[in-house]
């Protein structure tokens, strides 16, 4: 079942300190993670800085891992000083198959309540470029090593260092003060804010939505990582086999 902390014991003060840290803790690891990674290899890959330059299937896939476990280590780091355990995230136990089953529906959840967001979207005529294509880093790969490289990054490590910090920090903690509803709001928008385009916000705004169902609903990361590289590993297939 999910957390049943009741947030009606955090008062105005303690609530705005969780939010202030819930939120710009792990947007602070996300940037801090992403400009020390991309200093470091910038002179390895000009693309990073240069969208005109060519890209590296292995340099973007360094890129990739070496922000993923930085992002990771910084949490852990944060985690130690605060003295929490994987438990705090989500992580405490392993997988259960009762909950890994939940998956299934809330995976067709999202898929349906997406598309007739998408569907709505596309009748107000807002402007919105729907069919806008998302850079993931991986367009120039061709032989199978590149493509197994891409696997890895997009399907296996971003899925894993995403939702501990979204899932397991952001939304655990507003949850703990807040509640499911704003909890899952904030840290849904958060999610699909930081894809950088409106037609992917909309897409990851209620993927982050069923994400934190699947958190509350078994106070597991396990799920929600477990949807989240469902639906990556299907675009990968959208992307890269089909």
């Amino acid at each position: 079942m999910g957390e049943s902390t009741d947030n009606r014991q955090f008062s105005v003060l303690q609530k705005l300190k969780v939010l202030i840290i819930s939120v710009f803790t792990p947007l602070g690891i996300f940037i801090v993670a992403q400009l020390v990674v991309a200093l470091t290899i910038s002179p390895f890959l000009p693309s990073l800085f240069d969208e005109t330059a060519d890209s590296s299937v292995v340099g973007n896939f360094a890129y990739i891992v070496l922000f993923e476990l930085l992002a990771i280590s910084l949490v852990w780091i944060f985690m130690k000083w605060r003295k929490h355990d994987l438990a705090w995230l989500g992580l405490g136990n392993r997988p259960k198959l009762k909950n890994m089953w939940l998956v299934l529906p809330a995976a067709g959840v999202y898929i349906v309540v997406s598309v007739v967001s998408f569907v709505v979207v596309d009748l107000l005529q807002t402007g919105v470029d729907l069919d806008q294509a998302q850079d993931v880093g991986f367009g120039s790969a061709s032989s199978s090593t590149e493509v197994l490289l891409a696997f890895l990054a997009l399907v296996i490590a971003t899925p894993i260092a995403e939702e501990i910090l979204m899932r397991g920090f952001m939304f655990r903690n507003l949850n703990r003060a807040f509640g499911f509803v704003i909890a899952a709001l904030i840290s849904a928008a958060i999610f699909g804010i930081l894809h950088g385009q409106v037609n992917l916000f909309i897409d990851t705004f209620v993927l982050g939505l069923a994400l934190a169902w699947l958190v509350n609903k078994t106070d597991s990361l396990w799920p929600a990582i477990g949807l989240h590289m469902l639906k990556n590993g299907i675009a990968f297939l959208y992307l890269f086999v089909f």
